[in-house]
């Protein structure tokens, strides 16, 4: 199985992403979904990926993605950290997707 190295840095920087809330504790304010719909349109485009080959590589629902895009739903914190990661090494993620698809369809 492929092993992927994450820095503390980039460790640090990923949990800094978690979602604010509002100031009566409530749900997700719209600029951090517009924040993370912007990442992830822009990621998609610099890959060259349509939203369907986007989900496939990284084991993403297209249901969830086109969501995050348009602005229906912010990404939890999960997903959010999957995100950077694919942003800051797209091609080791996908790597370890398929190794996980692998070892999923072997224990089946």
């Amino acid at each position: 199985m492929a092993s992927l190295t994450i820095t503390e840095n980039l460790l640090r920087e990923i949990l800094t992403h978690a979602p604010a809330q509002d100031s009566n504790g409530g749900g997700p304010r719209r600029r951090d979904k517009i924040y993370w719909a912007t990442k992830l349109k822009k990621l998609r485009l610099r890959l060259k990926l349509s939203q369907q080959a986007f989900a496939d590589n990284f084991g993403i629902s297209v249901k969830a993605l086109r969501n995050w895009e348009q602005l229906e739903r912010l990404p939890e914190r999960s997903s959010q950290t999957l995100i950077t990661l694919i942003e800051r090494d797209a091609e080791s993620v996908s790597k370890a997707v398929a190794c996980a698809r692998k070892d999923e369809e072997e224990m089946a």
